[in-house]
This record gives structure tokens, C-alpha cells and sequence, in this order.
């Protein structure tokens, strides 16, 4: 019987050595945590969907909270509540386990409101239900948040040794019953109510465009998508849609945003507007004025219209202007806005060299808060200027002489990058000036923000359980910024690349104007240009100065030749593509809405019905040292692939050189400047014939001398196993073949 078993135990081994792949693992499958009943009810919100991770505040002082961004639509017409789950732990040579404790208090605050004083007394697991009146839940920040805050008080823990741990659970929940209301109709506290930034729920809102439109009304509807782009920092999600495309659902639950003439749109007529509409037209005093307004949605109460309008052509531009510029200057009625101009200079004025805080908008800052500190400064850098290596910051501040100095201190941070870092002393307990050197690669054209991170911990954590303020710091209004500008001389070499995008098409000598070409009578061309539009505007900000549009049957060539362009469409649609066969990196032949490049040398193809973007950087035909950008494919889904590659869509990190093509959930940069073996897509004529994947030769020869000797070393080396094995296990076979064959003794057992 043991022979038998022994026997099977090699064959099994054998087979498992002699087998050339390693098995993987079973891999289990991922058990779904469990959901709380009460959290996933309706009104209910668990504190990690509110943004909250489960935190620990440790005595004899500490604080921890959230903000919260619920819908400004909502009210709140009764009490809410807060189930708070927690645990509680002491530690130190004057605690005994077990034993209640004076453990101190943790307070519950709602908007500074304090709403629950709990007693922290012995150790354990604690639930406590926490009734939140109606008229804590009003906010009085600017932003409409709710804030959440929960304060951790341990006097006791200063004169006795033992601390005091409190750990807030992410099992805790928000139940919060509400109303909804119309919205406020403030053109000022644009991007509201069509964007709040939410932990949430994504917002959501859809630009109406006139069937027909003009180059005009097209050309406002491109500023409007970069505005609200620059306002949402492109959090908004923005369907763009023509006024036949709209839907009946949109229409009764979107935020909409019509943009175009009164003649243009016959949705305006439904609208009840502060200046109304009257034979297809606005009652103004120059015809050429722009029109903004806001009004609450006459198909759904809790939704706002948006109208960017004006009873000409340049009157719409001008309202598309200030929707992109953003900020508002409202008549004597909060929601209504005349614009009699815009301006398509980069920044007006250049800014001075010296510019203080002060003057930049900001007056003293003084922070007092245990712990981490912010103060925000933004500051602005024309478009095709740079700042030379003499720039500098001349930081003016002082600090509290009770800060433990071992962890105290401030680091300068510009535009995401660490400047400089000072240690807080005795000796800059007075008020100091500091020279900081600020590195012109730091800096970026357009919109700067300079961030001071200030660590205040004091010498004794229970200072400040007394009024005594022991913590603070204060930045100075006269701290000056020195920034002298001059001109960027950034090669064209280098912006001519997609990783460059879109800065490379917004500064320079185009000064932040592009103008778009896209096709007559095609909504779903449109609809992708704007969705580059409001990619732009997130991460152009002030730096896009002007947008145009022209259709490409009345291009206007002197215009064209001081600006940067962006075509959109497939070549169907645009057949000026096909003229560019010399400037284009993968250029079109006639008829075809696939490019082929010259220089790859490997070449895959894409069946009918597949959908595939491509996106091209190449020098201008029009204007020297002007750079044009195609946004194509070959169908519209395949425009609009390209399209969310270049918004800020999963794809945007991975463009580079002056070639991208997008298709089948991947995206392929190359540069056809330096021919290399490459990826290019091809269309299959016939329909229903198979795809054919063709390797990279590098790839295959790789894997082919891989081959050439993995495989006689795996056999070498597995039947070097084996006789191993054998030589070992022959002797105990031979041994056990003895004993079978002794016959039993008797008696024995």
C-alpha cells in the first residue's frame, strides 16, 4: 500500500516538475464589504462619502472636521442628525484600567454651532445619535459649505499623566432630510448653481446652440465652454448639443446655458428673463451690446438657464467674452448683465516689476491655528513673457516666541513646487524680512499661486487651553513680489510637442488668440471643439485671451496668420486637411478619413465600424512661427475620442510628440520627426474582414531570442530535478520492496 501511495506521489511530481509553467494561485474573489443599513438609506450620507477618513485626536488638545458642499438648491425644513460612532482609550501611569476617568470633552460643532458636549469618561466603543437643529444646518461661508468639526478638550490630561486617544469611526453617518428650491439667479456667484465643488454628486449642465449658427454664436459658445471650464476647473461635466438635439429630459433636468442671438434660439421665448425678449429681439440701446442673464428654468424650478445672447453677432462674442473671463459686473438686477465691450489684449498693461500683497489683494495674514497653516497668494504673468533669474520674494513676517522651534516653521511653495523652507528661532520671533530667490522655472504664463505652509506647534500643548494664544504667525501685506518679465524664447523645437499642450498654443507671439476652423452644418464636430474649448479654459485660465471661430469656406487668411489655430472634424468634413500633405505629421490621402505615416514601419488596421481619434501638431500654413493643432478622425466618435484626450479625459498624460492616435481604450504617441519603429492605425476597406495584429519586429525579435534559450533550460533544468529526485527516492524503493516481500511473523500486530 505505501508503494502504491509512494508511487502515485512521484507521478504527480513528476508531472507538476516536468510542465514548463508555473500555476498561478487560484486568486479569490474579492468579498464586498459590508454596507450599513442605515447609511445606504435615502437622506443618509456615511461620512467617507462626505469625504471623512476615520481619524484619531489625541489629547490634551485636538481637532479634526470636514466641509461638506451639499446642492444649493436644497433647504433644510427640520432637524437633521448625526449618528457618531467613536471609541475612546487612556494611557499614562495615573490611569488605571477600568477605572472612569475625567478624560475631558469632545465638542460637536455644525458651522461653529455647537451641537452635542460629550463627556469623555472611561474606555471603549461608543454610538451616539446627535440631533442637529434646522437652523444650525445654514451656512454663513461664501462657498455654501457645511462645516463639520469635532474639538477634542483633556485639561485633566496637563496636570495628571495619562492622554487621552479619541478615535472619530468612518462608520459614523449624516442624516440630513431636505427641500428643494428654485436657485439664486446671481450672475456674480458664477459657476453657481450650475457647479458646486461636491464630495457628492457631479454636476452636470448642457450648451444650447442654435441649429444653424453663426461663426459668431459658434465662436461665444467656445468662450462660454472655456469659461466654465477656467470657472470649474474643469470639474463640470459639459454635454454641448444643438437646439434640435436637446431632449426632452435635458430640457426638464439640466441646468441649461443658451448661447446665441434672440432670433437664433426659440427657447429664449419660454424663458422669463429680467430683459425681455420682444419680436425676437432685446430692447438695448446699442444693438451691439452683449446680453447675460440668469433665470430660474421654466420646465423644472429647482434648475437654472443661462442666456449668453445679443440681438447681433458682435453682441453675442461680447457676451461669450464674459462668461469666459468670469467675473460679472451685474445692472441694478443681480441677474442681468450688459456688455457694451471686451478686450483681446493679453493682460492690458504689462504688470510692474515690484508688486506687494497688498496690491495684489491680499492685507495681513495672521494665522493661529495648532498645527498645519495656509495662506494662498495668486499673481499673473502675461502670455509670452517669463520671468528673468532675478526675481525674488521679499517675505516680511513675524511668529509667537513660544512655538516649539524643532517643529515649527514655514516652506514656500510655487505653483506646486518647493521653494524654500525657514526654521522658526528666538531670532525670527521678531519682525524679519527675508530674501527668498524664486527660480524662473517655476513659474508659469497666466495664473501663479504662491502658497506659504506655516507649522505652528507650541512648546506646551496645554497653553492653549487657557485664552492665552501661544500659536500664531503673521505675513505681512508690504512682503513684495520682484518679478521682472521678459520675453519667452522657448524653442519651437520644444512646442511643437503634445506634452506641451495647450500652453505651447497660448503663448508666444499668438498672445493667448486661437482661432478654431471647424465645419459648416456638423453639430458633433461642434460639439468636440467645445469640448477642447473647456479643456483650455481649465488649464489655460487667463492665459486664453481670445477665442474665433471661422468655417472653412470664408477663412480670413491675414487673421489666421498672427494666431494659433485648431481644426476639428474628420478630413470628410474639413477637405482642407487634405491640402496639408507636406506640413502634416501623418498626413490624409484623397477621400480618406485615416492618415498614414510615412515613416512607421509597422502598420495595424482597423476593421469598419471601429472608432479611432487622431490628434496632430504641426506649423501653421498661415502665419510663421504659428503652430496648428488637428483634432480628427475617422468618424465623429473618433473626433470626439481625440477630443477628451486633449480636455483632460484618462488619456491627457500620455500625449507627447507631434502624433497621437486613440482607439480601442489606448492611446499611441509618437514623433514622426525621428522615424523609429511605430504604431499607426489603418482602416480595413471591406467590411467584415478581420483584424490583423501585426508585432513590432524589435518585439518579436525579442521574445524570438527569449525563446532560444528558455527553453532548453527549462528542459535541462527540470530533468536535472528529476534525477535528483530518482537517485534519492531508488534506495528507500528498493528498501521498501524488502520489507514487502518478509513474510509477517505471527501474532503480531
Amino acid at each position: 500500500m505505501k508503494k502504491i501511495f509512494l508511487s502515485g506521489w512521484i507521478v504527480l511530481l513528476l508531472a507538476a516538475l516536468s510542465t514548463p509553467v508555473m500555476a498561478q494561485a487560484a486568486a479569490q474573489e474579492p468579498t464586498p464589504a459590508a454596507e450599513s443599513a442605515a447609511a445606504a438609506g435615502p437622506d443618509t450620507y456615511s461620512f467617507p462619502l462626505l469625504g471623512f477618513t476615520e481619524t484619531r485626536l489625541i489629547g490634551p488638545f485636538d481637532s479634526t472636521g470636514m466641509q461638506v458642499s451639499f446642492p444649493e438648491e436644497w433647504t433644510y425644513p427640520s432637524s437633521a442628525m448625526m449618528h457618531l460612532d467613536y471609541s475612546l482609550a487612556f494611557f499614562g501611569s495615573d490611569y488605571v484600567s477600568g477605572q472612569s476617568m475625567n478624560g475631558g470633552l469632545l465638542d460637536v460643532l455644525v458651522n461653529g454651532n455647537t451641537v452635542a458636549s460629550i463627556s469623555l469618561n472611561k474606555e471603549g466603543d461608543y454610538s451616539l445619535d446627535i440631533p442637529i437643529p434646522a437652523i444650525d444646518l445654514a451656512s454663513d461661508r461664501t462657498d455654501g459649505k457645511m462645516q463639520f468639526t469635532f474639538n477634542l478638550t483633556s485639561e485633566e490630561s496637563c496636570v495628571q499623566d495619562f492622554d487621552v486617544n479619541a478615535v472619530i469611526k468612518d462608520s459614523s453617518y449624516l442624516y440630513l432630510p431636505h427641500s428643494t428650491s428654485s436657485p439664486l439667479t446671481d450672475l456674480t456667484l458664477l459657476p453657481r448653481p450650475f457647479y458646486q465643488s461636491s464630495s457628492l454628486f457631479e454636476r452636470t449642465a448642457v450648451l444650447v446652440l442654435p441649429d444653424e449658427p453663426t461663426s459668431a454664436e459658434l465662436q461665444a459658445g467656445m468662450d462660454t465652454a472655456a469659461g466654465f471650464g477656467s470657472l470649474t476647473s474643469g470639474g463640470l461635466l459639459l454635454t454641448t448639443v444643438t437646439a434640435s438635439q436637446l431632449t426632452s429630459e435635458q430640457r426638464n433636468n439640466e441646468n441649461l446655458i443658451l448661447v446665441g442671438k434672440g432670433a437664433s434660439l426659440a427657447l429664449l421665448s419660454q424663458v422669463e428673463l429680467a430683459q425681455a425678449l420682444r419680436n425676437k429681439e432685446f430692447k438695448l440701446e446699442n444693438q451691439d451690446d452683449g446680453v447675460l442673464q440668469m433665470a430660474v428654468s421654466p420646465w423644472n424650478s429647482t434648475r437654472a438657464v443661462l442666456v449668453v445672447s445679443g440681438n447681433s453677432d458682435e453682441g453675442v462674442i461680447k457676451a461669450g467674452q464674459a462668461v469666459k473671463y468670469g467675473t460679472i459686473l451685474t445692472t441694478s438686477k443681480p441677474n442681468l448683465a450688459i456688455i457694451e465691450s471686451y478686450r483681446t489684449e493679453a493682460s492690458a498693461p504689462l504688470a510692474a516689476t515690484d508688486r506687494t500683497f497688498m496690491e495684489l489683494g491680499y492685507e495681513d495674514r495672521n494665522l493661529r491655528s495648532t498645527g498645519t497653516n495656509y495662506a494662498y497668494y495668486e499673481f499673473y504673468i502675461p502670455p509670452g513673457q517669463t520671468v528673468s533669474e532675478d526675481a525674488y520674494l521679499d517675505l516680511n513676517y513675524s511668529h509667537s516666541a513660544l512655538l516649539d522651534f524643532n517643529t515649527s516653521g514655514m516652506s514656500i511653495i510655487l505653483n506646486g513646487r518647493v521653494i524654500s523652507s525657514i526654521k522658526f528661532s528666538e531670532t525670527t520671533a521678531q519682525l524679519n524680512k527675508t530674501q527668498i530667490k524664486l527660480p524662473p522655472t517655476a513659474f508659469i504664463q497666466g495664473t501663479n499661486q504662491l502658497q506659504m505652509q506655516v507649522q505652528l506647534i507650541p512648546q506646551d500643548n496645554c497653553t492653549d487651553l487657557t485664552s492665552f494664544v501661544s500659536t500664531w504667525a503673521s505675513i505681512f501685506s508690504d512682503s513684495t513680489l520682484h518679478l521682472p518679465l521678459v520675453q519667452d524664447t522657448t524653442s519651437a523645437e520644444i512646442s511643437l510637442n503634445l506634452n506641451n499642450y495647450p500652453e505651447n498654443l497660448a503663448y508666444g507671439e499668438s498672445q493667448g488668440k486661437i482661432t478654431f476652423i471647424l465645419p459648416k452644418d456638423n453639430p458633433e464636430s461642434w460639439k468636440s471643439a467645445a469640448a477642447v474649448a473647456f479643456g483650455m479654459g481649465n488649464q489655460l485660465d487667463d492665459a486664453l485671451t481670445q477665442i474665433s471661430v471661422q468655417y472653412p469656406d470664408n477663412l480670413q487668411e491675414a487673421a489666421l496668420a498672427g494666431q494659433n489655430v485648431v481644426a476639428v472634424g474628420s478630413p470628410s468634413d474639413l477637405p482642407l486637411i487634405y491640402a496639408w500633405s507636406e506640413i502634416l505629421p501623418a498626413p490624409f490621402e484623397k477621400n480618406a478619413n485615416v492618415p498614414y505615416d510615412p515613416a512607421s514601419r509597422v502598420v495595424y488596421r482597423v476593421t469598419e465600424g471601429s472608432d479611432a481619434g487622431y490628434i496632430e501638431l504641426f506649423n501653421s500654413p498661415w502665419g510663421v512661427n504659428k503652430k496648428a493643432l488637428l483634432v480628427s478622425g475617422n468618424t465623429a466618435a473618433g473626433t470626439a475620442l481625440a477630443a477628451s484626450a486633449l480636455a483632460g479625459g484618462e488619456f491627457r498624460g500620455s500625449l507627447a510628440g507631434n502624433f497621437a492616435i486613440i482607439a480601442s481604450g489606448q492611446i499611441i504617441s509618437m514623433d514622426t520627426r525621428y522615424p523609429v519603429s511605430s504604431e499607426l492605425l489603418q482602416t480595413q476597406s471591406g467590411a467584415g474582414e478581420p483584424s490583423v495584429a501585426v508585432e513590432s519586429p524589435t518585439a518579436s525579435e525579442i521574445r524570438k531570442k527569449n525563446l532560444t534559450w528558455m527553453i532548453p533550460m527549462v528542459i535541462v533544468v527540470t530533468l536535472a530535478t528529476v534525477a535528483v529526485i530518482l537517485y534519492k527516492l531508488l534506495p528507500i524503493l528498493k528498501q521498501y520492496k524488502k520489507d514487502d516481500n518478509k513474510p509477517e511473523r505471527k501474532g503480531t500486530k
